[in-house]
Formats: structure tokens, sequence, C-alpha cells
């Protein structure tokens, strides 16, 4: 009769493990299904930043009525559990130019800072987006306690948004 045993990481070493692949999304999955102990050491790499950049396409899809933020990726950082970890958002790439109510995009940003407490960096650099995009969104950012850092570009630059901006405290850079 033979005893198999077990090695067992215990929650640091991952943590360190973890650190020399955190950016390496593919591998941090597949930690994640290996244990509990795996799937929560891996899940506070894979989840700590979020990317929304939507490549460029020189084709405008009408009939495409899909909603990035409800599905997928999105809709798992926004769970209870899961939220806590995001420390980092950025907005970039190539946005919807359509107006609300056909892009919903403002209001999907606006839920998801509003249940992300931790984030301490925020990017807003869209190449391409609709003037009122962050509109909903700026004014929710001096309620985010850690928030120490703030990138962005002519989307947020404007007048209605700058003096919102400005009078953000506690930040080491705007």
């Amino acid at each position: 009769m033979e005893i198999s045993t077990v090695a067992v990481l215990s929650y640091d070493v991952l943590v360190l493990v973890f650190d020399w692949l955190r950016d390496d999304y593919p591998a941090l999955f597949s930690c994640a299904l290996v244990d509990k102990t795996f799937k929560k050491a891996a899940t506070a790499y894979l989840y700590r930043k979020v990317t929304y950049s939507p490549a460029f396409s020189p084709i405008l899809d009408l009939r495409r009525n899909r909603d990035d933020f409800s599905e997928g990726f999105f809709a798992s950082v926004r769970l209870p559990h899961n939220a806590p970890l995001v420390r980092r958002l950025e907005v970039s790439g190539y946005l919807s130019t359509r107006p609300p109510p056909l892009n919903k995009l403002h209001t999907q940003l606006r839920s998801a800072i509003e249940c992300w407490p931790n984030l301490q960096i925020v990017v807003f650099a869209p190449r391409q987006y609709h003037e009122g995009l962050f509109a909903e969104v700026i004014p929710l950012l001096p309620q985010l306690v850690f928030l120490r850092s703030i990138r962005v570009n002519a989307a947020c630059s404007g007048e209605n948004h700058a003096p919102l901006l400005v009078k953000l405290r506690n930040l080491e850079s705007l």
C-alpha cells in the first residue's frame, strides 16, 4: 500500500511566485484552477488591473448590440468577492462615439467605480470617445479613498471636468 503525500505551499509563497507571473494572465488563470489556496492568491493578481481598450474598427456594425461590461471578465470583476481586489482602471482605445442611450458605457463605468472602493490608479485616455462619456464618472472620484494617481487626456481635460479633477486631494500624480 502506497501512501501519497501532497506538498502544500503556503499562501505567502504563492504570492511571491505569482508576483513573477503578474502579467501572464493565462498562467495565472491556470493556477487559479488548482485549488482554493491557489485561487485566492491568483485572483489577487487577475483582478488587480482592469483595462478596457477596444481596438480600432474601420467598419461600423450597427447590428452589434454587445455590452462588454455585462458579460465575461467585466461581469466577474464586479462580483462582491472580486471587486475589492481592483486597484487600477484603464479606459483607452477606440470607444464608441454614439450618444446615450445607444452607448451604455457611461452607466457601466459609473456602476463599476461605485463597486471598486480600493481603486488607486485611474487612467482615462481614449483615442476616440463620446464627449459626455466621463460626465457621470469624474464626480465619483473624490469618493475613492485610496486614489493616488489619475492620468487623463483630452477626454477629461475640458472646462467641465478639469475643475473637478483639480479639487481631488492626496494625489501623487495628476
